[in-house]
């Protein structure tokens, strides 16, 4: 039931039952409670609609509001009236004006497109304390009332947290707000401002009741950086009148460089689109404009935008403030123009048969984690039809499991079928027989094998030497032995020789000769994930094909909101189930992975007060945000969860959160709490939980942040004023490991040590950011940590889709892994590799190409239209100036991966050209719609190497691709942008069948690529007539650069048709690392 008030409170200014329910609550909680049996649910004498809300309700605050329903007739119609209400008529679904479509939900704030383009992406208002540390009110965690009106000739959204009456202020709430915002379209302006356009108009007014050392922050707009990016910009601040140009790429790369930052009382945007006109109104004449692309929050949410607002609004006590804005902009219409007609090649086609169109290539050696120590060996292993894997005398199921996977890998991506015997010391070697053309798994004391080979090459294998999780492999011509100090090595040890295998250009496949001796720097290596419906299928794949392979061994699962049988009135829909998390403990227990439960208790408590339950166990009714740490039923209650975690995973540590207690609401000011020190009730809620977990032989491990003082870290220090929770450092136990986590990148991290000084087990905890994870792990390292955690927010009724949308979080494990393993490994910044390719290619094993394959390659210089360089001529790359392009592009046959490109040049070999198709921000009358190339042959793939012009949201189809055969018949490939294509300086992409083959920077040193697609025919006997590109028009302008025919196989040969513009490749021998920068 959707009740517009506060539980306890009639919202009826004229309802004689507020003094009724305010003065006689709690006799009349002890009288319900009495009638209802103590907890359970229900009173036989009310009415059916009492009842009906009654049954949603169980704890103390509840019952009160329930009790209100009772006695109050109002109150019921006005609850009846609720519980009817649709949805879409509280927060209003899109609304039309012309070519504007706007909307808003407390979510995602207000939202505004122009002609289908993207103008304001998202807005919100938060009440901060001055250090940006403590959130007091958050508008996308609340219900406000939204209204929608007519006004001349447009209309007016009205969001506000004061009831529908418009009499008093929202119940116990200490800030109240009202937000206008107007949408007219095509609105004549003042004269002075000499422009006519659309205006969307912002005013906020607020008042706080009582004293909060705190700050408004309103974001009136997420601006869409697409349109407004390089582009020119001029503001006016008191007598100042500073412009310039906004920046094109933010400042990811280059932590000393701040982000863009523009204070203005006006300013002008010259964008893509038309010009933009901004105007602070209200007591706040000052309003910013941030870059905030490279900022977590952005990152995380997947947004490019531009942040427009007021950052940091005073907020008086008592006194009414009102701020506001006026954004005026031009129309985004498209042209009023034909576009051009198909641009289509002559009938006779140039065309170049090659027989090395894709070939086996030997990659350089990349090993992630990388190895404590590798040394080269000239000659490598050579994998026949006859070579076994010798497992020791009377394998394990993990012995099986180990040569399972070197055995799968063999034959689903090099097509090779070996076999798995025990070594029974006479087939085939015996004695003191060195064996030949095989492999050996196992450790010295089980496999006569291992021990055998050890000795005789005078490797050191102890459970001391390498230690640990350690292992040793040996490559030579003849055998590969893989030696584990325990089990765990071995598998670890398995894990890195599968990524030793390579296809020679002879098409053999390979093990590269070496030897490793490796061992982790941290005994915990972990990954926080978090538990929803689909957490079996997505963390079961993460765990067999990712974590696993890179050596994690840890992983911290949020499940509270997991279907509990103890309190099944909290369950939601998306909840994980007891037994999907058997399973997955029984999967992660087999690749060598724990499990340790995290149930946030203390802080981030939403979830005990889902579907309006168990509010009587709520510290501050205004604020479900944590439970009362003196109410004893608040232990019943987390115990019962916890027992059942316990009992699902058997773990060694429990995770009981406490992070962030204070970031919502007021702690320890219940009846219960007050009086009592914050420091105090925080340890001791932490006492009581440790001792019921220390009962079930369970160890504790919580988070660290409210143990900090402001000055003990530079970020992540939450136990400062006014609650001085760090105090309570001393009273902790010091067998309760602490999470100490802090996710912003700084060269050191002096709380680790702290900590670690102080005798507490210590695990470092980072998130996406590349440089936290380098500079946190090596900190961590020389602190002598209990290890490293990598920690991920994205899950919750989203893991289906968290790699498509966080792909950057996801990406950070590979990252995460390296440095865990081995954290004395250079820094990111001499790093090879890209951490979201290594993802794909863990996730994604495709069939590797041992044998070269004949093709043809399409002259594509006649239709192309654009230069990948920016010479500011018409015709050049996307007007942002010669530091942002494509110029450092190879043109001419170039190999890109296995592929063999003809990158076109409209300049005699000067800059590399393409074809450009029509967009958002293209001109008509230069870019197609769509391009008609003829193919006149069969086919049994064809590859394309595209990219596009600008980013757009993941998932969104941005043209297509028509594949029409001699018969008439066609086939259409959807062209999605996220899937199978990207933008050129997209760094945040999910590219599942567009893998980047060509990686580079600008001038500017912004990281650029651009990928191929390969399409395979499923009717390679069919002549291919023509193959067709079509753009859908939106913002991104699909760009295509070479296409690429794949024909028959010619038995090894690679032909001669490769330019020296190939794909680096490392010395022999020389271990390639590295990460995007």
């Amino acid at each position: 039931m959707a009740l517009r008030y506060r539980i306890g409170r009639c919202p009826l200014p004229t309802c004689t039952c507020r003094s009724f329910v305010a003065g006689e609550a709690d006799r009349l909680i002890d009288k319900a409670e009495a009638l209802s049996n103590g907890r359970k649910r229900g009173f036989s004498t009310l009415t059916s609609m009492t009842l009906s809300f009654i049954s949603r309700c169980s704890t103390r605050w509840a019952l009160t509001g329930a009790l209100c329903v009772l006695v109050c007739p109002s109150l019921q119609l006005h609850a009846q009236q609720a519980a009817a209400e649709p949805e879409s008529q509280r927060y209003p679904g899109p609304l039309k004006l012309g070519s504007l479509v706007f909307s808003f939900s407390p979510e995602r704030g207000f939202v505004l497109n122009d002609h289908g383009i993207p103008i304001i992406d998202g807005s919100n208002l938060r009440v901060v304390n001055s250090a940006w540390k403590r959130i007091y009110f958050n508008l996308a965690e609340t219900s406000p009332t939204v209204t929608v009106a007519d006004t001349d000739g447009g209309k007016a959204l009205t969001i506000s947290n004061i009831p529908p009456t418009g009499e008093g202020a929202a119940a116990n709430t200490n800030f109240v707000y009202t937000l206008h915002i107007t949408v007219s379209p095509s609105q004549p302006s003042p004269p002075s401002e000499l422009v006519n356009g659309n205006l969307v108009s912002f005013r906020l007014s607020y008042r706080a009741s009582q004293q909060l050392n705190a700050k408004v922050e309103f974001a009136m707009g997420f601006l869409n950086a697409n349109p407004i990016k390089g582009r020119k910009y001029a503001s006016v601040l008191a007598a100042n009148k500073p412009g310039g140009f906004l920046p094109v790429a933010p400042s990811l790369h280059n932590t000393r460089v701040p982000p863009f930052e523009s204070k203005f009382s006006r300013l002008w945007i010259n964008t893509r689109l038309g010009d933009w006109h901004f105007t602070a109104t209200g007591d706040y004449p000052v309003l910013t404009l941030l870059d905030s692309r490279g900022q977590h929050w952005a990152v995380k949410s997947g947004k490019s935008v531009f942040w427009f607002g007021v950052p940091g609004a005073e907020l008086p006590t008592g006194k009414e403030v009102t701020v506001g804005a006026e954004f005026r902009f031009s129309s985004s219409a498209p042209a009023q123009i034909s576009p051009l007609p198909p641009l289509a090649l002559p009938a006779a086609i140039s065309q170049s048969e090659i027989s090395n169109a894709r070939v086996p290539t030997e990659k350089p050696l990349l090993l992630v984690p990388t190895p404590q120590h590798f040394e080269a060996r000239k000659q490598d292993f050579i994998f026949t039809d006859d070579t076994v894997i010798y497992l020791p005398p009377r394998p394990t199921e993990r012995d099986t499991l180990i040569a399972d996977l070197l055995r799968q890998e063999l034959e689903q991506v090099y097509g090779i079928r070996i076999r798995a015997l025990p070594w029974d010391g006479s087939v085939p070697p015996s004695g003191t027989r060195m064996p030949k053309n095989c492999i050996i798994l196992g450790e010295t004391n089980i496999h006569p094998g291992s021990d055998l080979i050890c000795r005789r090459e005078k490797i050191e294998v102890s459970p001391q030497n390498p230690g640990p999780e350690g292992y040793v492999i040996s490559v030579t011509e003849n055998y590969v032995l893989v030696c584990g100090s325990d089990r765990a090595g071995t598998f670890y040890g398995t894990q890195t020789l599968l990524q030793m295998i390579t296809p020679r250009e002879d098409g053999m496949v390979i093990v590269t000769g070496g030897l490793i001796h490796d061992s982790p720097d941290f005994e915990f290596r972990g990954v926080h994930l978090l538990a929803d419906d689909d957490a079996g299928t997505w963390i079961g794949e993460l765990i067999t094909k990712v974590l696993s392979k890179h050596k994690i061994n840890n992983i911290v699962l949020e499940c509270e909101y997991a279907k509990w049988d103890s309190h099944p009135e909290i369950h939601q829909p998306w909840g994980m189930t007891k037994e999907e998390m058997r399973q997955l403990k029984e999967l992660a227990e087999k690749y060598f992975i724990r499990i340790t439960p995290l149930v946030q208790s203390l802080g981030h408590c939403e979830w005990m007060f889902a579907n309006g339950q168990n509010l009587d166990l709520v510290e501050e009714p205004d604020q479900v945000y944590s439970y009362c740490p003196s109410n004893p039923n608040s232990y019943a209650f987390l115990f019962d969860i916890f027992q059942e975690a316990i009992d699902v995973f058997q773990p060694e540590y429990l995770h009981i959160g406490h992070d962030e207690i204070t970031r919502k609401g007021q702690f320890g000011k219940c009846k219960r709490c007050a009086g009592r020190p914050a420091s105090l009730l925080f340890s001791e809620n932490v006492r009581l939980l440790q001792q019921y977990l220390d009962a079930r032989k369970v160890r504790t491990m919580m988070w660290g942040d409210m143990l900090l003082a402001p000055s003990e870290a530079q970020d992540a220090a939450h136990g400062g004023l006014p609650y001085d929770t760090y105090q309570s450092r001393p009273a902790i136990s010091r067998d309760i490991t602490i999470c100490d986590w802090h996710y912003n990148p700084y060269r050191d991290y002096p709380s680790a040590r702290m900590f670690v000084r102080e005798g507490f087990p210590v695990i470092g905890a980072t998130w996406h950011n590349r440089r936290n994870i380098f500079y946190f792990s090596k900190s961590a390292k020389q602190a002598d940590a209990l290890g490293m955690l990598q920690t991920t927010w994205t899950g919750y009724r989203g893991n289906r889709t968290a790699l498509q949308r966080q792909v950057n979080q996801i990406s950070a494990y590979i990252v995460a892994a390296d440095y865990f393993w081995s954290s004395g490994n250079p820094p990111i910044e001499q790093f090879t590799y890209r951490p979201s390719q290594v993802l794909q290619e863990s996730l994604s094993r495709k069939p590797a190409v041992r044998t070269a394959q004949a093709g043809f390659i399409v002259d594509l210089n006649p239709i192309t239209n654009i230069e990948l360089m920016d010479t500011g001529r018409a015709g050049s790359w996307l007007g942002y100036g010669l530091r942002f392009d494509l110029r450092r592009m190879p043109v001419g046959m170039t190999r890109l991966g296995s592929l063999l490109f003809d990158i076109p040049s409209r300049r005699r070999g000067i800059a590399a050209s393409a074809a450009m198709l029509r967009g958002t921000y293209t001109e008509p009358q230069q870019f197609p719609d769509n391009i008609a190339i003829p193919v006149g042959r069969k086919a049994n793939a064809l590859a394309f190497l595209h990219t596009c012009g600008w980013r757009v949201a993941d998932g969104t189809k941005i043209g297509e691709i028509q594949i029409t055969f001699s018969g008439g018949n066609t086939q259409t490939i959807d062209i999605v942008y996220g899937e199978n294509i990207y933008a050129w300086d997209d760094e945040v992409h999910s590219n599942a069948d567009g893998a980047a083959v060509w990686h580079g920077a600008t001038v500017a040193g912004t990281p650029v690529s651009v990928s191929a697609f390969v399409w395979e025919n499923p009717t390679p006997d069919q002549v291919i007539d023509t193959v067709s590109v079509r753009s859908t028009d939106t913002e991104a302008s699909p760009t295509v650069i070479a296409l690429t025919g794949l024909t028959t196989v010619t038995n090894g040969q690679t032909g001669a048709h490769v330019s020296h513009q190939e794909t680096d490749t490392a010395p022999r021998g020389q271990l390639t690392r590295a990460v995007e920068g």
